[in-house]
């Protein structure tokens, strides 16, 4: 599981299956993943709908993630960082 640092609920889980599970603090995602040569590529399906009370989702706008060390650095579509998870067990 890969969390965001500090009071954040945020967590992103990448299984073998090739599907992906996530919180952004307020709504879920599911969705998939596909390893790539420079990291992993993230196809968003099911997120629900909730209606947060903070704007901290962007883990709802992730498209990919590269690792760097023990952290994984979340990308949008356009390949800008918008967040940073790091490994837990």
């Amino acid at each position: 599981m890969w969390k965001a640092q500090g009071d954040s609920h945020v967590y992103l889980m990448l299984e073998e299956d090739g599907t992906s599970t996530g919180y952004d603090g307020c709504n879920t995602v599911g969705g998939t993943w596909m390893g790539e040569q420079d990291g992993v590529t993230i196809t968003l399906g099911n997120v629900t709908e909730v209606l947060c009370p903070h704007d901290d989702t962007w883990l709802l706008d992730a498209r990919a993630v590269t690792r760097d060390g023990d952290e994984l650095i979340v990308l949008d579509e356009s390949g800008t960082t918008i967040g940073r998870l790091r490994g837990e067990e």
